[in-house]
C-alpha cells in the first residue's frame, strides 16, 4: 500500500512503480536465476483450432479469451448503424468510433471503410468485369456470325451402286468374258 495515498496493489512491482510517481524511494526487484518462472502458455480449448497446440499458444489469459470469443463464440454485440456484429465488446466499441467516417465505394456497390480492403477488392472486381466483358464480346461475335453449312460431295454407300459389268480380255479366250 502506498504511504501517501493509501492506494493498494496486488503486485509489488506495481506498488514500486506507483511510489516512483510520488517521488518516493523505490526499487524494482530483479529476478535471480532461481526465481525464473516458466512462462505460461494459454491454448485454445477448441481441438480443431491452430491455437490449441502449445507451439501456437497465446501469451496471456485475456488474449486467449478474446481469441476464443472471436473465432468460436457467439457474436452478440451488434452495431445498429451498419448491422455489423462482434463477439468482443472492445471490437464493437472500436468499430463504433470509426464506422461511417471513411467510405470507399466500388462500382459494384460494395462499401469499404478501409482503403487497403477496397484496393484489393477493386483489383478482383475489375479483373472479373474485364473477363465478363471479354466473354460477352466473344459470345456476341459467335451469335452474329452467319452459320455456313458445308455440304461436301461424299461418295454414296457401295450398296446403293448398281453393279456394272466389266469386260476382261484374256489372251487364251476367244472373246470378252463378262464378269459380275
Amino acid at each position: 500500500m502506498a504511504e501517501n495515498c493509501n492506494k493498494g496493489f496486488q503486485r509489488d512491482q506495481n506498488l514500486q512503480l506507483h511510489r516512483r510517481g510520488h517521488n518516493l524511494p523505490w526499487k524494482l526487484k530483479q529476478r535471480s536465476s532461481k526465481d525464473l518462472i516458466k512462462k505460461r502458455a494459454y491454448v485454445c480449448p477448441e481441438p480443431s483450432c491452430v491455437h490449441h497446440h502449445p507451439s501456437r499458444a497465446l501469451g496471456d489469459l485475456t488474449g486467449i479469451k478474446k481469441h476464443f470469443c472471436r473465432k468460436h463464440g457467439e457474436k452478440k454485440w451488434k452495431y445498429d448503424k451498419c448491422s455489423k456484429i462482434y463477439a468482443v465488446q472492445s471490437d464493437w466499441k472500436a468499430h463504433s468510433k470509426t464506422c461511417g467516417t471513411r467510405e470507399y465505394r466500388c462500382g459494384c456497390g460494395t462499401l469499404f471503410s478501409r482503403k487497403d480492403s477496397f484496393i484489393t477488392h477493386r483489383a478482383f472486381c475489375d479483373a472479373l468485369a474485364e473477363e465478363s466483358a471479354r466473354l460477352s464480346a466473344s459470345q456476341l461475335a459467335i451469335a452474329t456470325t452467319p452459320q455456313i453449312s458445308l455440304s461436301l460431295p461424299f461418295p454414296k454407300p457401295l450398296s446403293l451402286h448398281k453393279p456394272t459389268p466389266i469386260t476382261i480380255h484374256h489372251p487364251l479366250s476367244l472373246g470378252p468374258t463378262p464378269q459380275p
